[in-house]
């Protein structure tokens, strides 16, 4: 019992720190078939600022979705509350997207870039990017998959999706802004 708790915790801090997400893009019913089996409740860090998000991303980008790429597996190792080291192996999905616009970059610049998202439940919540819709992304770098990869900063409130007259409503707290305006935030915190 204590391993599976070590295990699950593991599991929660590697989901919230490396794994990148969202809240709200798409409500899919617990049974969806190949994410059935890896339901989670997460509650977002109150302490994790407007400041943070932006420092801690590599990347903030106005994209569009072009296509799922690929669905794989992969090991992450990392250490639970006592210590010790633990494997936990996650589903993701790997997104395609077009960058249109870069609000903020470090290093490389790509065009063509991979979002990938883990592939499961969230609050009954699960990540899915419409293909041509476009978003703005909060990401860091994806280091276990290819150089142009890339995850979400956090599980909230980094992903907005185009509204309408060039306005993005956050997925989080259904917040809309003008792009320009937020774009120029973010180029003040940046400075």
């Amino acid at each position: 019992m204590r391993k599976f708790k070590n295990v699950i915790t593991v599991f929660c801090i590697v989901s919230i720190v490396s794994i990148f997400a969202f809240w709200g893009i798409s409500k899919l019913p617990k049974t969806n078939a190949s994410n059935r089996n890896i339901i989670m409740s997460l509650s977002q860090d109150a302490s994790y600022t407007e400041d943070n998000l932006v420092r801690d991303s590599v990347l903030i980008v106005r994209a569009t979705a072009k296509n799922i790429k690929e669905k794989v597996s992969k090991a992450i190792t990392s250490k639970n509350s006592d210590g010790k080291e633990v494997t936990v192996k996650l589903p993701y999905v790997v997104y395609n997207f077009e960058v249109n616009d870069y609000i903020k970059k470090d290093g490389d610049a790509f065009k063509k870039i991979e979002v990938v998202v883990p592939d499961v439940v969230f609050d009954e919540t699960q990540i899915n990017f419409t293909e041509g819709k476009e978003y703005i992304l909060y990401l860091y770098k994806a280091k276990a998959f290819s150089k142009n990869s890339y995850a979400l900063t956090t599980y909230s409130s980094d992903i907005y999706e185009a509204a309408d007259n060039d306005n993005f409503k956050n997925i989080a707290n259904y917040d809309v802004v003008k792009y320009d305006e937020l774009k120029n935030k973010v180029k003040e915190k940046i400075k």
